[in-house]
Parts: C-alpha cells; structure tokens; sequence
C-alpha cells in the first residue's frame, strides 16, 4: 500500500483563480500566478518522484485532495496534465465530498472535479 500526501493551504481562492482565467498568457508562459506556481513545483516533482518509486503510471492511481482552494484546484489541473484520470481525483471541502449535484459551495473550477458519488461526508 502506497501512501501520498500533500497539504496545501490558500487563501481568497476565487479571487486567485478569476485572476488567473481572465489574464492573457505572457509570451512563451502560460497563466499562472505565485501562489500556485510554487506548490504546482512541489506537488508535480513528489507525484513524479513517488510513481518512480512505486513504478506505477500516472493512470493507475488514486488521488484525495482535502481542500478545494485555488493552489489545490492549480495542483490538480496539473496531475491531469501528467495523465491522472479525472475519475480518479476525489476532493473534500469544508462542506464535505465534492459530487456530482451539490448545491453549495460549487463553482465552475470545483465543479471539474464532482464525482457521481453517493458518498457524503
């Protein structure tokens, strides 16, 4: 059994990630902002390191993500781009499971995420 975990922390996420959608790419860098920027380094290089250790691929893994904020939703945007399925991304907020349907505390960002679940937490 193989054991990951990244603790990450933000604040004023919405207000990060509409910074992030609405500004235009600089020339050669895609959009980003400092605050993600640092834990997306982390987060990319212990995924990276942990698959080789493990000798899993990026698809044959699960990954839990407590907290929905800007920095953990930029993390996961990016562990999708290194070939985790979505369908095996599972995030918790503070209102509990993300899921397909969830009446409070979504946003299109988080919404990315939903399973169709019946899990409730």
């Amino acid at each position: 059994v193989s054991l990951f975990v990244v603790y990450w922390r933000d604040g004023r996420c919405e207000v990060c990630i509409l910074l992030i959608a609405r500004s235009p790419p600089r020339p050669q860098q895609g959009r980003s902002s400092a605050a993600s920027d640092g834990y997306k380094s982390q987060v990319s290089a212990a995924v990276r390191n942990a698959l080789k250790v493990t000798g899993k691929s990026p698809g044959a893994i699960k990954v839990v993500a407590s907290g929905a904020g800007a920095a953990a939703l930029a993390c996961l945007n990016l562990l999708l781009e290194m070939g985790i399925r979505r369908e095996n991304i599972w995030v918790c907020d503070i209102d509990g499971v993300v899921y397909e349907g969830r009446p409070t505390n979504m946003d299109s960002w988080k919404s990315k995420f939903a399973q169709a679940t019946d899990a409730r937490t």
